[in-house]
């Protein structure tokens, strides 16, 4: 008990004595921060961290509250990436509506289906950009010439769901006051989206579907110059 109070008092006189010098040092006569500690450190409690950026390292503790100091990147994990698929070729989908109403559902059909399998969760981006070309009124190989709206719609689909959808809606129509029929409706369009969402580790399916109507046909898909299917996952 004797040597205890010995060590007690000493500590005390030796941070009394270096208190004058605005600093404190503990098994240390020369202290050159405010609390110069020349040894290993415990704190029993440890008030929650605040994270201030440019220090040059930080401070953490053990299980029994010992203190070290660690660099950052020993704490922070760097943002890394995978690329899941990147497709500059997609399948192609011959879609054919019969139907002259443009308020009805359509059912989408395929373009591209795509599986893939995560390690571990990730934010997912996907990137796509699908051609559509070879509008032709219902039944024949000719390009609409009624005037009307038409919608081309391209849909991306994530383990069943819809999650966006990308459309054009195109026409040849002119002032019907104006003594020339309108054009026939031709050339090739480009459906674009860049879409995130968050994904469990697992397998999942990611595809593209196609709608085009009212009564016309169309193709949407193909290795035409601009067709992108791409996902990247980033951790």
């Amino acid at each position: 008990m004797k040597k205890n109070y010995s060590i007690v008092i000493a500590i005390a006189a030796s941070a009394m004595l270096n208190a004058q010098a605005s600093a404190v040092g503990i098994n240390t006569n020369a202290p050159t921060n405010t609390l110069d500690v020349n040894g290993t450190a415990r704190v029993r409690t440890l008030v929650p961290n605040t994270y201030v950026s440019g220090v040059d390292k930080i401070v953490v503790a053990n299980a029994s509250g010992i203190l070290k100091s660690v660099p950052e990147s020993a704490i922070s994990t760097p943002l890394s990436y995978d690329i899941l698929f990147d497709q500059t070729s997609l399948g192609i989908a011959a879609i054919d509506d019969a139907d002259t109403s443009a308020s009805n559902p359509r059912t989408p059909v395929e373009i591209q289906n795509n599986s893939l399998t995560l390690a571990k969760d990730a934010l997912v981006q996907i990137n796509f950009s699908v051609p559509l070309n070879k509008v032709y009124e219902h039944g024949t190989a000719q390009p609409p010439k009624d005037g009307r709206i038409k919608m081309l719609r391209t849909n991306l689909v994530v383990d069943g769901n819809i999650v966006t959808k990308s459309t054009n809606t195109v026409t040849n129509y002119v002032n019907p006051d104006e003594p020339t029929p309108p054009p026939a409706l031709t050339g090739i369009f480009y459906n674009t989206g860049s879409f995130f969402i968050k994904l469990n580790a697992g397998t999942h399916t990611i595809k593209l579907e196609g709608t085009c109507n009212p009564y016309i046909s169309c193709e949407q898909g193909g290795n035409l110059s601009g067709a992108r299917f791409q996902a990247i996952a980033f951790y």
